[in-house]
């Protein structure tokens, strides 16, 4: 059965003055994928929606561990020179009592030395 354009162009104008034909017109045309596709659009907003917060809470989340754990290296590093300073003057304690004990005396305060990474002893 051929449809004019004249019909077409009927069915068109008849579709604006009677919206609730378009409905059932899209029923007929569409597969039910393509009809589904409008709600199927409003769950992946939502879903959209809940990731963007759930991701902005996240971010702060790490925002506030960025700053623990900036005080955390602070206080390691705090750790390290107190451990540091106190190798050292415990190393010192044992040279003095191992050069006392060789029969050795000093003749200077003991005083910090430049080394390149290997210390020779003759």
């Amino acid at each position: 059965m051929p449809f004019s354009i004249e019909e077409f162009a009927e069915l068109l104008r008849l579709l604006e003055e009677r919206p609730e034909w378009r409905g059932a017109l899209r029923q007929q045309l569409l597969t039910a994928e393509l009809l589904a596709v409008p709600d199927t659009l409003r769950q992946i907003a939502e879903l959209q929606a809940r990731t963007e917060a759930r991701l902005a809470e996240l971010a702060g989340r790490v925002d506030v561990l960025d700053g623990r754990l900036r005080r955390v290296q602070q206080q390691v590093g705090g750790l390290a020179e107190l451990v540091g300073a106190s190798a050292e003057l415990e190393g010192e304690r044992a040279l003095l009592a191992r050069l006392s004990a060789g029969g050795y005396t000093v003749l200077a305060a003991l005083g910090p030395l430049d080394v390149d990474g290997e210390v020779d002893v003759a």
